[in-house]
């Protein structure tokens, strides 16, 4: 068991540098309200078949490790490469950058925002850099950075807020 959790973080290190470039975040910023899962009102919603399919992969995904590039659940994520195997589990082809999704995506207000939209962030740059799948309540599922698993998240975490861009929506081909 220790050799296969020792090849697995091996394997984590060698995945090359995080989507964040030299951004390295103080260790707490990652580290914020984790909640058991998603929120209970998700359950009660009256999401359309597109929106459960690309939420429920999305929390499937909770776990997966991060991978710069990554699209295949498999091998790892980033955190456009989530939203774009979500979306794409769903029938909605995407782009695959967190900078062309929210160029794609509908600005809809945090008030307007549903599970299944985007939230999107700059973390280091002038640019969007950062994408999560919103799920209601607050929360969020993404795909943090090397060395991190997909996670849920909270828009509550000051990190978050302070980088925040805004919420959108991707429309259907």
């Amino acid at each position: 068991m220790m050799e296969k959790v020792l090849v697995f973080t091996t394997i984590l290190l060698l995945a090359g540098c995080g989507s964040f470039g030299d951004y390295q975040p103080e260790e707490d910023a990652w580290s914020d309200y984790q909640p058991d899962g998603p929120p209970d009102s998700l359950y009660q919603s009256d999401l359309g078949p597109r929106e459960q399919t690309v939420v429920f992969t999305a929390i499937h995904l909770v776990g997966t490790p991060y991978l710069y590039g990554g699209i295949d659940p498999g091998k790892g994520v980033d955190c456009s490469g989530l939203v774009y195997y979500a979306y794409r589990n769903a029938g909605v082809q995407v782009p695959r950058t967190s900078r062309e999704q929210y160029r794609r995506a509908a600005q809809r207000s945090l008030t307007e925002l549903r599970p299944g939209d985007l939230l999107f962030f700059r973390l280091n740059s002038s640019f969007v850099s950062h994408v999560g799948i919103y799920l209601g309540d607050n929360r969020f599922v993404h795909a943090p950075s090397t060395g991190k698993f997909v996670s849920y998240a909270s828009l509550q975490n000051r990190f978050w807020q302070a980088r925040l861009v805004g919420g959108g929506r991707l429309l259907s081909n």
